[in-house]
């Protein structure tokens, strides 16, 4: 390799596939060295898209970057993160300076930061096949459905799913240990930045959100019981809305070395310890409570449910995800006869439709999961067009909260 010519050399650095290798690389010679000097930015970049994807690519860079600006580390297990490090302003300018998406393209990205957006794609890539398995296996359908890989289209909003979770507990973290009046007062100020970020992305995003923090509380759970097991002792079950805000407050990269610890119950003694400084954590994010009104026009005292303009707004290769949004933001409200088949039971409950991923799927593989014909989108929209009062959206919402789960 010493022998090649310079251009055949930068050929070469410009084939390498991961930053580690390339470091190799850099110590051949001190011609690869120039060679990987010179062009680190491009190399690396070139590295980081072919890996991690365009699609994918500024939620990396944003996921990245947010750990630098909420000036915390997750290396403290189990202790609550503070909002008191960030201001609602430097939360909005960071969401103006991160999207639309083409604003990052041509963000500096050295060896070193290629390393690092890796490592956390790798523990997205795993936490997403666990994510896919578990949630086929909860399916009502389960013997059907497993017998149907993931689409690499299922498993890219999965992996998407968890960039949006890691991006959200790191802009929002929780100060569970303060009087339970401060978060409320808390959550109310940083309302506007909420809106700014999540209306980025799609309303059925924000349900893979939720259903990758559902389907990861559950992992966490059984990793928690393994790891009991493994040293011969015994392991309460925990209240799954805790666990919820547990995967929050850590982040994945923390959640991967405790899982990692396995017979010392890292995550076990982790989670206890947040249980115990979590006096006044919120069962639910703000971002629930209010529900699917930022996309939908509000005029305080009525919603136009009318879908039209969100469907176009966000468009879809598929339609599965905007048919989940569709039927659980229109069944409670539109007339029966456009959900008349047993596929409402699929979607009655937030904890049941969230285990097995109700909003991750393609069409084909929600025709097959559901017990019943499931409406199309157009249907669908073409009920939308009606109004019903505010309160209403928000407190049907409610009702398929676990503590008023009807699905026996």
């Amino acid at each position: 390799m010493n022998r090649l010519p310079a251009e055949m050399k930068a050929v070469v650095a410009a084939s390498v596939e991961d930053p580690a290798t390339l470091v190799n690389l850099a110590m051949v010679d001190k011609t690869f060295y120039a060679i990987i000097k010179h062009d680190e930015v491009r190399l690396g970049s070139n590295m980081c898209y072919q890996r991690i994807g365009h699609n994918l690519m500024p939620l990396a860079l944003a996921v990245a970057h947010s750990e630098t600006l909420v000036k915390t580390k997750r290396n403290f297990y189990g202790q609550a993160h503070s909002l008191k490090d960030i201001t609602v302003q430097e939360i909005g300018a960071f969401i103006s300076d991160h999207f639309p998406a083409q604003a990052v393209v041509n963000r500096h990205i050295d060896i070193n930061f290629c390393t690092k957006l890796f490592s956390f794609h790798s523990t997205v890539d795993g936490y997403a096949a666990v994510i896919a398995e578990r949630a086929l296996q909860a399916t009502p359908r389960s013997n059907i459905t497993t017998l149907m890989s993931s689409t690499e289209s299922e498993m890219s909003r999965i992996r998407k799913s968890l960039y949006i979770l890691e991006l959200l507990s790191n802009l929002f973290p929780r100060n569970h240990a303060s009087d339970a009046d401060v978060p409320r007062l808390r959550e109310a100020a940083f309302q506007p930045a909420w809106e700014h970020l999540l209306t980025k992305f799609a309303p059925w995003e924000l349900q893979q959100v939720r259903c990758a923090k559902q389907i990861m509380a559950r992992h966490i759970q059984d990793v928690m019981l393994s790891d009991a097991a493994a040293k011969g002792a015994k392991q309460l079950r925990n209240d799954i809305r805790v666990l919820c805000e547990f995967v929050s407050n850590e982040g994945l990269t923390a959640l991967k070395i405790l899982e990692g610890r396995g017979k010392a119950c890292g995550t076990a003694c982790a989670v206890k310890q947040f249980r115990t400084k979590a006096q006044t954590f919120a069962v639910r994010e703000a971002w629930f409570a209010i529900h699917d009104t930022m996309w939908l026009q509000n005029s305080g005292l009525q919603i136009d449910l009318n879908a039209t303009d969100v469907i176009n707004q966000y468009p879809e290769v598929d339609s599965g995800p905007q048919d989940s949004w569709l039927h659980t933001l229109l069944q409670p409200h539109v007339p029966e006869y456009t959900f008349t088949s047993a596929a409402n039971f699929s979607f009655n409950c937030n904890r049941h439709a969230s285990q097995w991923g109700y909003a991750y799927w393609d069409r084909k593989r929600l025709e097959a999961i559901t017990l019943g014909p499931l409406p199309t989108t157009e249907q669908m929209v073409s009920a939308s067009d009606l109004k019903i009062p505010s309160g209403d959206l928000c407190f049907r919402a409610e009702l398929r909260n676990d503590h008023e789960c009807t699905c026996g």
